[in-house]
């Protein structure tokens, strides 16, 4: 028997695009250029294969972006990654990988 699938979450995230946010508030908008002292992390699993998700710090903003298209990305507070990172482990994502 199959367990049922999680219940959907109702989402309270923040996420929006830094290159098309209508806002300009100086401490999430960034230009390309004012990348250029960030740290990117990505998963080992995502070398070599073109499916780079990367993650870096700034300030008290995680950014997301996705290595083919550097110049934008996705800002998100530590407890939004925290809860997406923890429903990932929690296998509530997997169907969208076609994992039953």
């Amino acid at each position: 028997m199959n367990p049922a699938p999680a219940a959907p979450v109702p989402s309270v995230c923040s996420a929006r695009s830094e290159a098309d946010s209508p806002r300009k508030d100086p401490t999430t908008t960034m230009r390309a250029l004012d990348q250029a002292g960030l740290t990117w992390h990505k998963a080992s699993k995502s070398h070599g294969v073109g499916a780079c998700v990367e993650l870096a710090v700034s300030g008290e903003r995680i950014l997301l972006r996705d290595s083919k298209n550097p110049g934008v990305h996705l800002s998100y507070t530590p407890a939004e990654i925290d809860a997406f990172i923890d429903g990932a482990k929690r296998g509530e994502f997997d169907h969208l990988l076609g994992r039953a």
